[in-house]
């Protein structure tokens, strides 16, 4: 088990997350950012031409850990470069070579590759009528977050053997951990750092868009208490701070690997400590996310994950609790350690109003967010229907009322027009047409036949149990928090495809067809002549 997760690449690929963060955290807003970029871009090309499946990794590894890829931005001729821009470029200008050179290929492989061809399709769709009737530059920025799907090219043009598909799982595993880490980090900085000396913090975790950090406290300003559940932890004037980031979608998708994993394995007596040391970490990055969304899939997907564990493995049912017992155990411990984040005396956490954000975000309910979102859902759907076969186009606004007190202090009626829609699959079928929602069913159901087969062929079930489980989490948080229209969950959806075996499973059909077709021509020989044969 542990040798799936942990090598010298875990390592590697968790020193340098530190190393390009400490760069992002000196160099950005200097003279030096562009020249940085460029190396980077440079390298990746150069190390993506020698190890084509290196450079896409690293490519996943920073999408894994990024969030918005923003980590360290130059102006380029009066654009926006960024970290994962010159990341893209790399990769895919040395698979443009390599293909051109025919070191590596393409081959179409129907059942994996139509739901694909159909998306991309539905996208040509949207941008098409983006750019010819919204604004140009909310067209470009809506379509620049489906620009990550290029890296199914190098992705399709490669063999993934076991050891290919192992150093997925450590890239994601280091990926994790750094998510994790500084997920308890963060936490702990900005509840025992006084506002003025967490600010540097702050602005470049604000601006590099790693993380949303918002102020929650037990009571408002008012002293009435909004939180009771914490006001046993905390006391009534305790707070802490919700520190969610994009990239904890991961630490889900690791959870359910390690949830599969116990489950599938349960006929060992000793579960791995690896796994319960992951159960607890994850678990603590969870909670400090403050996520509904994130907690919501997580649940979906596990009670998913349990259904497919005892279809597939009919589990000792006795067993099958004392592992979910332990796995519940493993989710307590990890509430605590987020709770030791945030109570741990040393250094002793400064008074409320010395707190971060206090003066701009002790009120903020997020109430108001869901009751916004709410409001959003009606003028969202009369914009659907107002074309609902072939989409209004990337960029295209809607208004409706928002009851944010934000707004509402620019436009006292709290109308608010935006092309960025919390509502994931409305914002599919608004800009790309119902094609867009054929290609997710399409892919569903491609996705569904692969496992079934590679269940079937292959020994590491546990592994297509948990992330057909992770996807199943993403497509349920998509539901209220957008992530299939963004790298991240365009990345889950395509990190799976090195572990199907779809050459395989098309290899059995056409065999099939050929026994059948053998049958029925023996079958419509006459009597005497299969007796001569």
């Amino acid at each position: 088990m542990l040798k799936q997760w942990f090598s010298q690449r875990t390592l590697v690929l968790l020193l340098l997350a530190v190393a390009v963060h400490l760069g992002a955290w000196f160099f950005r807003d200097t003279i030096f950012s562009l020249p940085c970029l460029l190396a980077v871009g440079v390298t990746m090309g150069v190390f993506s031409y020698q190890n084509l499946r290196g450079g896409l990794l690293l490519a996943f590894f920073e999408i894994f850990i990024g969030g918005h890829g923003h980590l360290l931005d130059a102006d380029f001729f009066g654009f926006a470069l960024s970290l994962r821009m010159v990341i893209f470029v790399g990769v895919l200008t040395a698979w443009a070579i390599l293909f051109f050179q025919k070191k590596v290929s393409l081959h179409w492989v129907p059942l994996r590759d139509l739901p694909w061809i159909i998306f991309m399709l539905a996208i040509a769709i949207g941008a098409l009528i983006g750019f010819s009737q919204n604004d140009f530059s909310n067209a470009f920025d809506d379509l620049n977050s489906y620009a990550s799907i290029a890296f199914l090219l190098p992705l399709l043009s490669l063999s993934w053997n076991q050891e290919d598909r192992r150093a997925i799982l450590q890239t994601l595993m280091a990926a994790g951990m750094w998510i994790v880490g500084s997920t308890l980090l963060l936490s702990f900085l900005f509840t025992h750092l006084p506002g003025k000396a967490s600010h540097e913090i702050y602005t470049f975790v604000r601006d590099s868009r790693l993380a949303e950090i918002t102020l929650q406290t037990v009571s408002n300003s008012r002293g009435e208490v909004v939180e009771p559940w914490m006001a046993a932890l905390f006391g009534a004037d305790g707070y802490w701070y919700r520190i969610f980031m994009p990239s904890q979608f991961f630490v889900i998708v690791l959870l359910l690997l390690f949830v599969a994993a116990a489950l599938a394995l349960y006929k060992k007596e000793r579960l791995s400590e690896w796994i319960t040391i992951g159960l607890i970490g994850g678990s603590a990055a969870l909670f400090l996310s403050y996520s509904r969304s994130f907690f919501l899939g997580l649940f979906c997907a596990g009670i998913f994950l349990i259904g497919l564990i005892w279809y597939f493995e009919r589990p000792n049912l006795v067993h099958l609790l004392k592992r979910l017992s332990w796995i519940g155990i493993c989710g307590a411990f990890g509430f605590g350690l987020a709770w030791m984040s945030i109570a741990v005396p040393i250094p002793a956490q400064p008074d409320l109003t010395e707190a971060t954000f206090y003066e701009t975000s002790a009120d903020t309910s997020r109430s108001m967010a869901v009751s916004s979102r709410w409001q959003l859902l009606g003028p969202l759907m009369e914009s659907i229907f107002a074309s609902p076969i072939l989409g209004s186009g990337f960029g295209k606004e809607v208004t409706y009322i928002s009851d944010d007190p934000r707004i509402r202090e620019i436009d006292p009626t709290g109308a608010y027009t935006t092309y960025r829609f919390e509502w994931g699959y409305q914002d599919l079928w608004l800009k790309m047409g119902l094609l867009g929602l054929v290609a997710l069913v399409i892919y569903t159901a491609s996705i569904a036949l692969g496992v079934l087969f590679t269940l079937h062929t292959h020994g590491y079930k546990w592994i297509l149990l948990g992330w057909l489980s992770g996807i199943a989490a993403l497509f349920v948080i998509h539901i209220f928090s957008p992530y299939l229209n963004h790298p991240i969950g365009i990345t889950t959806l395509m990190v799976i495809l090195p572990f199907l075996d779809y050459q395989g499973l098309l290899a059995s059909r056409e065999d099939y067809r050929e026994r059948k077709n053998i049958k029925t021509v023996a079958m419509a020989q006459p009597i005497a002549s299969r007796h001569e044969s």
